[in-house]
């Protein structure tokens, strides 16, 4: 595929979801919005004519909006947040809307009734991190150790509902992305964690993986659970893998790389009917970009496009939706990071 920028008129980025619908990069206008950003950023794409003021328009209308009930950044007040600094790092105009959408978004965290990375307190530090290496730290910098202890807090209690035989191992709902997010959180904003807590949770993983006849390591979305999304990004072994190579790449620990691989190989081979970034075939692909971007191994590069061209793939109604993680906006940024690799991926914190 080409690597030349394309034009800023891409059709995926030219009708974005009306404010205060869904919020969110998973599924609302922040996700287009933020996508813009790295593509324009990177120089995949031109620049687009007025991106700025519809990101100003969009975001004073979402923030006169109720705030949604979720803390994440995926899938609530913490999309807009991170959409305003990631613009007021080249638009200065807009740092105004970092404090007012911080705020906003701060009240969330102790109403907040979910602890993971789609909707709770998990997702909420992974934008801090985000939002603190693009150099928006300051609004929040005293605010973090509450966030930092109750992440901590429940990946304890997921741990103890494993040994008892029913917890989440998941990216979006579970222990991997708890995990993800204190591993980031130390790493970049300097918040202390137990190692016992981590080394904990790297074992939990370790133990309730299961090998398939082909040989190939896979979890159930849930200890305990037989029927689960195994090739999933929010449950199964794609989400799982991506959140071992960014613990991988903040240590430098070899062990979290290996159990990653061992994910990537399923993710590969692993079938699933679905075919958006969430559940399906798309987020399967970003997976082993993602394996590629880390370990530098081109065959890796070549899985993920052979997953992008299965035939019929394009055809699926999913792609017909507006939307990130469930939408046309996860294929056509899948294929811009065919294209380069060095993009990001949302909902995984920064990359070193």
């Amino acid at each position: 595929m080409s690597s030349r920028p394309r034009s800023g008129e891409d059709p995926s980025l030219v009708r974005w979801p009306a404010p205060g619908k869904a919020a969110g990069l998973a599924c609302g206008w922040e996700g287009y919005a933020w996508t813009a950003a790295h593509l324009v950023g990177s120089g995949t794409m031109h620049a687009i004519p007025g991106l700025e003021a519809k990101v100003r328009r969009f975001a004073l209308e979402e923030l006169a909006a109720p705030a949604p009930k979720a803390a994440s950044h995926l899938w609530g007040a913490g999309g807009v947040a991170v959409v305003c600094g990631r613009y007021a790092s080249f638009d200065g105009s807009l740092r105004p809307l970092v404090r007012q959408s911080f705020r906003r978004w701060q009240a969330t965290w102790a109403s907040c009734p979910s602890f993971d990375l789609a909707e709770g307190t998990a997702g909420a530090l992974l934008a801090c991190a985000e939002l603190d290496r693009i150099g928006c730290g300051t609004p929040f910098a005293k605010s973090l150790k509450p966030l930092q202890e109750t992440c901590a807090r429940a990946l304890h209690t997921e741990l103890e509902s494993a040994e008892a035989g029913r917890a989440s191992l998941g990216l979006l709902h579970g222990i991997a992305g708890l995990l993800l997010a204190l591993v980031v959180g130390r790493a970049v904003l300097g918040l202390p964690v137990r190692r016992s807590l981590t080394d904990r949770a790297f074992e939990a993983l370790c133990r309730h993986r299961f090998r398939t006849r082909r040989g190939l390591t896979q979890w159930f979305g849930w200890t305990g659970v037989r029927r689960s999304r195994r090739g999933s990004w929010c449950s199964g072994a794609p989400g799982i893998t991506a959140a071992l190579l960014r613990c991988a790449e903040w240590t430098g620990e070899e062990r979290y790389l290996r159990l990653a691989v061992e994910g990537a190989l399923s993710t590969r081979f692993y079938r699933t009917v679905a075919r958006c970034f969430c559940c399906g075939t798309v987020g399967r692909s970003q997976v082993l970009i993602e394996t590629y971007r880390v370990t530098g191994d081109t065959p890796w590069l070549d899985y993920a496009l052979a997953l992008r061209r299965l035939r019929g793939l394009e055809a699926s109604p999913c792609f017909s939706l507006p939307g990130f993680f469930w939408g046309r906006l996860g294929l056509d940024y899948l294929d811009h990071r065919i294209r380069n690799p060095a993009l990001p991926l949302p909902g995984l914190g920064p990359q070193p």
